[in-house]
């Protein structure tokens, strides 16, 4: 029992590790998106969700640092601060994320299930395909960067914006047609601001951007949501493994030696354990 307990403390502290650094990596890239040319485009959006994911990627650091210390103090059995309630906290807060994380997956797949359909109704040849909330907000934002991005030709913020949508959205939409550098580019280009807006909140406006390019957006965010909902769901089989792991862990309780055993057994008395040290020490001395 003794090596199999060894075997799980070293997965534990090693799925803990593998934990750690990627929510490290989470960090850097959340540093890397607001630093970007995407975070400049609407810096409350970025920041917000940013902010969200470094958060949470500090509680998982958190939880993974709480989870190598239940290890390595999983035989304490003196005071408060015991191993066996160290790996305990550890699975709560682990349930928590796992709950948290399911909730996630959810609203991933329902999303991505929505724009699917949305988008064969598009392929289908469909005139009127309704908004949802998601993508009403999202043609907000979409539409908002756009036109932005049509107002100016030396703003390098938008570089990579114009690049998505050469490679996304139809080519009358590009950044030859759309860009304003000249007076004539901006009579190109099949989005127009003024008539996008002037309808009240019309949706199927075909002369806003996001209509335009709707099916190049939904392909490009399905491409991703699936896969991260995949990710999403590999990450919760794990915390499931880690729980069950930890459990064993408080569970197993470390054998006595011999002599101890002798002792509780009523075979020889702890006084005469005792004098058998004393000579030991007294050589030693």
């Amino acid at each position: 029992m003794g090596r199999l307990n060894n075997i799980i403390k070293w997965l534990v502290m090693n799925v803990n590790f593998l934990f750690g650094v990627m929510a490290v990596v989470a960090i850097v890239l959340s540093v890397v998106v607001l630093v970007s040319d995407w975070g400049d485009l609407d810096r409350a959006f970025f920041i917000g969700w940013c902010v969200v994911i470094m958060l949470f990627s500090f509680l998982v650091i958190m939880i993974a640092l709480l989870g190598c210390m239940g290890v390595t103090h999983q035989t304490k059995r003196d005071g408060c601060w015991t191993g066996r309630r160290i790996l305990a906290l550890y699975q709560l807060l682990l349930a928590a994320t796992i709950i948290g994380d399911i909730w996630l997956v959810t609203k991933l797949l329902i999303a991505t299930r929505a724009m699917e359909s949305t988008r064969d109704d598009l392929d289908n040849g469909d005139d009127v395909v309704g908004y949802d909330s998601f993508e009403n907000t999202l043609a907000e934002k979409f539409n908002e960067f756009f036109f932005s991005a049509t107002l100016t030709c030396t703003d390098s913020k938008y570089t990579f914006f114009w690049s998505w949508v050469n490679d996304h959205c139809p080519e009358e939409m590009s950044q030859e047609n759309c860009m304003g550098c000249d007076d004539y580019s901006i009579t190109y280009c099949p989005a127009d601001e003024n008539s996008c807006y002037s309808g009240d909140g019309e949706e199927n406006n075909d002369t806003c951007a996001y209509e335009l390019c709707r099916t190049g957006v939904l392909s490009y965010l399905i491409s991703y949501f699936r896969p991260m909902a995949n990710g999403i769901l590999f990450f919760t089989a794990f915390q499931f493994f880690l729980m069950l792991l930890s459990c064993m862990l408080i569970c197993f309780t470390e054998q006595d030696n011999v002599e101890t055993m002798l002792v509780k057994s009523g075979t020889i008395s702890d006084n005469k354990r005792q004098k058998k040290k004393r000579p030991e020490v007294q050589r030693e001395v």
